[in-house]
């Protein structure tokens, strides 16, 4: 949506301090992450480059909102981006194990 400047994007961009006329080219490199989180080769760099943006919208809106909960969008979908790469990627989940309790 910020790519194509939509009204509530760009509103709500606003609304956290930033200028308008970085709305469409953060949603182009946001675009460009997604892309290359989507691609098998590049999944990994993908999803490291989402996750520093996704922190970043975490500290801005636990800086801007106080005692909201609007924080836990960006980290919940972090927190299923790297469980959806955990399940496809069987590299990944050999340098991150995960284990049932008592083994």
């Amino acid at each position: 949506m910020k790519v194509v400047r939509a009204t509530a994007s760009v509103e709500g961009t606003a609304s956290l301090g930033f200028s308008d006329s970085l709305v469409q080219p953060m949603g182009l490199i946001i675009l460009t992450f997604t892309i290359l989180y989507s691609m098998p080769r590049t999944a990994v760099f993908g999803a490291v480059m989402l996750t520093a943006h996704l922190g970043g919208a975490v500290a801005i809106f636990i800086q801007q909102f106080h005692g909201s909960f609007s924080f836990l969008f960006p980290l919940i979908f972090c927190v299923l981006l790297w469980a959806g790469l955990l399940l496809r990627e069987e590299k990944l989940r050999a340098i991150i194990p995960i284990r049932k309790q008592g083994q």
